[in-house]
């Protein structure tokens, strides 16, 4: 029972590690995206993370954030399959809210900084 929770704890850290890291990725190539097709300059920049009083800034993070769970739920669900857990898709469940929850603090106590950026 120990090794288990054990197991689960540094899982969460791995795969804490690994998300971070996927959405650091897909969150510079949206920018990179956005650069490419609509040819921003600093102007439509600004005016992209000022839209509604600086949510346009909250919309750029939390898209690839939203997108990166979707992709790597199912490789957590397949890691929880591999190592043999028994409720992998309960633990996949845990770890992706635990993640979520997280997440969700961190840009709760952000927003100062995020509010400061948008103006």
């Amino acid at each position: 029972m120990i090794i288990k929770i054990l197991i689960l704890i540094l899982s969460y850290v791995f795969i804490g590690i690994i998300v971070g890291l996927f959405y650091v990725a897909v969150l510079l190539s949206i920018f990179y995206l956005m650069k490419k097709i609509f040819h921003m300059n600093e102007s439509k920049w600004t005016s992209l993370f000022k839209i509604h009083n600086g949510l346009g800034v909250y919309y750029t993070l939390i898209i690839p954030w939203i997108i990166t769970i979707l992709i790597m739920f199912p490789i957590i669900v397949s890691w929880f399959e591999l190592i043999g857990l028994e409720y992998n898709i309960l633990a996949s469940v845990s770890i992706v809210l635990l993640l979520l929850i997280t997440t969700a603090w961190k840009f709760y106590k952000g927003r100062e900084v995020l509010a400061r950026i948008s103006r």
